[in-house]
């Protein structure tokens, strides 16, 4: 997954939910602003609080695709 992009989606003005799905089809809305925390230079995880009330720990590598919802 492309940083950069998550980026963009993560700083939308006005903020507009959208999903992220992993490799193995499990799909995280990401439903509020600042409910996604991305890594520093160097590191390639994230921290993902979705909707349904986990968090979840996932590295770049393990997002699929993301969509906005």
């Amino acid at each position: 997954m492309d940083i950069e992009r998550l980026q963009k989606l993560n700083s939308m003005d006005p903020f507009r939910p959208f999903v992220l799905e992993t490799v193995g089809g499990k799909e995280i809305l990401i439903n509020e602003a600042g409910h996604l925390a991305l890594p520093p230079r160097g590191f390639d995880w994230i921290n993902a609080f979705g909707a349904d009330g986990h968090a979840y720990f996932l590295t770049l590598a393990e997002i699929a695709s993301v969509e906005v919802a």
